[in-house]
């Protein structure tokens, strides 16, 4: 693994808001928040070029096995406003499977407490149908929504498990014979409920869409929140929009 130094970074911060007047930054580097001490100095190459005032937030992709006190004051300091975590599942086993033993269900509990509990906005994403997950681990993730939203979480977003080329998924769907290199690529999508390529053959596909259709219901109290708050704070940008 190779990282730009802090001062790279500085810089093409530096260019993005001369040349093109940015004052909001979205790092799709999800190893920004790898450490404090990476942020202090990218911090620090900030002050050097006199632009981090001119930042009014940073949104960026933390991990949550990596969140606590030290690293959420530097995200902090940084001007980092939003974070945006991939939790995939409420389901421990699942979890395990999907990114090998490096981040629990609590882990993922503690981010999104920590993580509001220093004034971020925490966004996140979960997927239904992968290999091996079942409806009981679904359901596990439809409870994990309502944990995020009584702990203030800002927004989440459900999708179907899907298989891309050149990936383990894709090898998969490719032995179970979903999927092929000159196939229809249309057919691919994260919201094909009526097609989960990578869901075990023995669950129900109705079933399926009955927990995945529940998650979305949940997920609906969010935007209303979404809504809600926009307009309590602007009321006269929502009266003219």
């Amino acid at each position: 693994m190779r990282l730009h130094s802090p001062e790279y970074t500085a810089k093409m911060v530096e260019m993005a808001i001369k040349d093109f007047g940015a004052n909001y930054i979205k790092a799709e580097d999800d190893l920004f928040t790898l450490n404090t001490k990476r942020l202090n100095s990218i911090k620090e190459a900030f002050e050097k070029l006199g632009i981090l005032d001119k930042i009014k937030g940073i949104e960026c992709q933390p991990r949550a096995n990596l969140i606590n006190d030290s690293l959420c004051q530097a995200m902090k300091d940084i001007k980092i406003k939003v974070v945006n975590f991939g939790f995939e599942s409420g389901s421990d086993r699942v979890l395990k499977y999907l990114k090998v033993g490096s981040v629990t269900v609590e882990m993922n509990r503690n981010a999104v407490v920590m993580c509001k509990k220093y004034g971020f906005n925490v966004y996140g994403s979960l997927m239904y149908g992968s290999p091996t997950e079942t409806l009981e681990d679904m359901e596990k993730t439809n409870e994990f929504i309502d944990f995020c939203y009584r702990n203030g979480a800002s927004y989440l977003w459900s999708f179907v498990a899907t298989p891309f080329p050149a990936t383990p998924f894709w090898r998969i769907a490719q032995e179970r014979n979903k999927v092929s290199n000159d196939m229809d690529f249309r057919l691919l999508g994260h919201h094909a409920i009526d097609n989960p390529m990578l869901l075990d053959p023995e669950i129900d596909r109705e079933e399926f869409k009955r927990v995945f259709m529940a998650g979305r219901r949940k997920l609906r109290k969010f935007k209303i929140k979404l809504i809600r708050d926009f307009v309590t704070t602007n009321p006269w940008k929502a009266i003219t929009m």
